[in-house]
């Protein structure tokens, strides 16, 4: 009988299938959530613009909301949800406003899609 060294083919392949197996269970999960982690982001960032409109309209606004531009000018965003074209964590955000007149209050919308 002679002296056997290394792995046969068979045991090869099936320890590459058992590795297919587990990528194949583990990859979804993995990419649901980093896809769980970007919506949480884009949920705090919206928080996040939420507090900085109240804090722009209460302290320069005069009583009026201000773009993401304008808040990431007063520095009470951050660079990437100040700025013209805002995206973070794979979201793009958008804002909406609604100037105070004598007969409406002013409103704001933000939005990431």
């Amino acid at each position: 009988m002679k002296n056997q060294k290394g792995f046969s083919l068979i045991e090869l392949l099936i320890v590459v299938v058992i590795i297919g197996i587990i990528a194949a269970i583990a990859i979804p999960n993995l990419l649901a959530a980093r896809r769980a982690a970007n919506e949480a982001s884009a949920v705090s960032s919206l928080r996040t613009a939420h507090g900085a409109q109240m804090t722009y309209q209460s302290t320069v606004g005069n009583g009026n909301y201000g773009t993401l531009v304008q808040l990431g000018a007063q520095q009470l965003l951050d660079a990437q949800l100040g700025a013209a074209a805002a995206q973070k964590s794979g979201y793009n955000f958008a804002s909406f406003e609604v100037a105070r007149t004598s007969t409406a209050p002013a409103a704001f919308a933000i939005g990431a899609t």
